[in-house]
C-alpha cells in the first residue's frame, strides 16, 4: 500500500514558484529520502504534506485519504503526519514523559501511559522519563522527539533534517538508531536532508530533487549506478563524467580513459564512473597528479589526462603526490547517460 503519494503538485510564495509539478511515492513501511540542493523545494514539500502551505496545483494522498487538492485541504492537525524538527523543539515547561503524551490527548489515560512508556523504551530513554529537555543532550532531545512523533501512530513521519545539529560522531550513530527504531515500529517516513551519505545510507529509496522537481527516485544502489542523467550522476557523490562513443552494438565506448565496457541507453553520448572504478597502475591511459585529498581510510587524487581534462580516482590510502606521472584503467562498466539529459 501507498502511504503517500504526491501527483503533480505546484506550489510557492506569491508570485514566485517553487514546486513546479512534483511526483513521489512513499509505500507504506519505508523510508524514502528527499535530496536536493538548497533552493530545490525540499522545505516547501515537506511544509505542503504536512499541511503548513497550501499548493496551487496536483493533488497529496496520505494512506487512503487525499489531504491536498484544488477541492480538498485537510488541516494539518487532522492528517495523521508527524513531524521531527531540525532542533527537536521540545517544550522546555514538560517533562520528558508529558513531551512523548503530548499528541495523546482525548486518549484513556492508561493508554497513554503504556504508549508513553513503550515509546520511551523503543528510544532508550524510559529511565530519563522526569527529566526536563534542558537536562538532556542533543542526542537525546532528538530521541523524545522521534518517541514525540511516533506515539500517536501516525500514517506518515516526516524527518526534517532531524541530525544536522549534531556532531560527526553523534550524528552517525543516531541515524541508525532512528532507522532501526523505525523499522521496529513499522513506521512510514519521509526524510528531508542535503546529506547524500545520510540519504545512501539510510534510505530504502532516495528521491532527487531539483529546481521543484524530482528528477528520479529509485534505491540507493541503482540511483548511484544508474542516474537518469548527467547532473544526476554528478551531484551524488563523486562522479567521473566523460565523452563516449558507442561501439560493438552498443557494449563498448571509445573514450578519453580508452575503450570500456558500458551498459544503459544506447544512444547515450557521454559515460559515467565512479572514482572507485579507476585503478593507478602500469597499465592504462597517461595522465599527471594534480593534487590529492587524503580521507585516511582512501584518497581521492586529481589526475589530468593529456587532452587536459581532469578526473577524480579514489585510491585505497595516501595516493600518490602532486606531479607523479601515473596510468589509469578503468574496472567494470561504465553507465551510459542519455543526450540531453544534463538540462
Amino acid at each position: 500500500m501507498t502511504a503517500l503519494e504526491i501527483t503533480g503538485v505546484h506550489a510557492g510564495y506569491g508570485d514566485a514558484p517553487v514546486l513546479r509539478g512534483v511526483d513521489l511515492l512513499v509505500a507504506e513501511h519505508r523510508l524514502v529520502a528527499l535530496l536536493g540542493p538548497s533552493g530545490c523545494g525540499k522545505t516547501t514539500l515537506l511544509r505542503t504534506v504536512a499541511g503548513f502551505h497550501p499548493v496551487t496545483g496536483g493533488r497529496i494522498r496520505v494512506g487512503d485519504r487525499v489531504v491536498e487538492s484544488a477541492a480538498t485541504r485537510v488541516p494539518a492537525h487532522r492528517r495523521r503526519v508527524t513531524i521531527v524538527p531540525q532542533e527537536g523543539s521540545l517544550f522546555p515547561h514538560l517533562d520528558v514523559a508529558a513531551n512523548v503524551a503530548f499528541g495523546l490527548k482525548g486518549r484513556d489515560r492508561h493508554d497513554v501511559a503504556d504508549r508513553v512508556q513503550r515509546m520511551l523504551e523503543l528510544v532508550g530513554l524510559a529511565e530519563h522519563r522526569r527529566r526536563q529537555p534542558h537536562e538532556l543532550s542533543g542526542g537525546q532531545q532528538q530521541r523524545v522527539a522521534l518517541a514525540r512523533a511516533l506515539a500517536p501512530e501516525p500514517d506518515l513521519v516526516l524527518l526534517d533534517e532531524p541530525f544536522s545539529s549534531l556532531d560527526a560522531q553523534l550524528r552517525d550513530q543516531l541515524r541508525q538508531d532512528v532507522r532501526d527504531m523505525l523499522r521496529r515500529e513499522g513506521a512510514t517516513a519521509l526524510l528531508i536532508t542535503h546529506d547524500q551519505q545520510e540519504a545512501l545510507s539510510l534510505a530504502d529509496e532516495v528521491a532527487i530533487m531539483r529546481d521543484g522537481r524530482v528528477r528520479q527516485q529509485a534505491d540507493p544502489a541503482t540511483l548511484y549506478a544508474r542516474p537518469t542523467d548527467a547532473w544526476t550522476a554528478r551531484f551524488l557523490g563523486d562522479s567521473v563524467v566523460v565523452d563516449a562513443r558507442v561501439v560493438g552494438a552498443g557494449t563498448r565506448a571509445e573514450t578519453v580513459l580508452g575503450t570500456i565496457d558500458v551498459t544503459g541507453p544506447t544512444d547515450g553520448r557521454s559515460v559515467l564512473v565512479r572514482p572507485e572504478q579507476l585503478r593507478l597502475g602500469p597499465d592504462g591511459v597517461p595522465g599527471t597528479i594534480e593534487r590529492t585529498v587524503f580521507h585516511g581510510h582512501d584518497s581521492l587524487a586529481h589526475v589530468r589526462l593529456v587532452d587536459g581534462s581532469t578526473v577524480a580516482v579514489r585510491t585505497p590510502g595516501a595516493a600518490p603526490g602532486p606531479g607523479r606521472e601515473v596510468r589509469l584503467v578503468v574496472v567494470g562498466p561504465g553507465w551510459l547517460l542519455p543526450e540531453g539529459g544534463d538540462d
